[in-house]
């Protein structure tokens, strides 16, 4: 086997490149927004349930 004549891959060059400077922050951006996303679906939920608790308790005969 020769390994002279094999091309190389340059996707798997790509893959090990640094990132430059531009594309980590635009990636610290995207980690940002979905981090925020994610934690107002959390409050929407744990608002949703506690609005659902009081409705019930204010429903209950005691």
């Amino acid at each position: 086997m020769k390994l002279l004549d094999q091309e190389p891959n340059f996707l798997e060059s790509l893959a090990q490149a640094v990132p430059s400077p531009h594309q980590a922050e635009s990636r610290a951006a995207k980690v940002a927004l979905t981090s925020r996303t994610s934690a107002a679906r959390r409050l929407v939920r744990l608002t949703n349930r506690c609005r659902t608790r009081r409705r019930t308790a204010s429903l209950s005969p005691c």
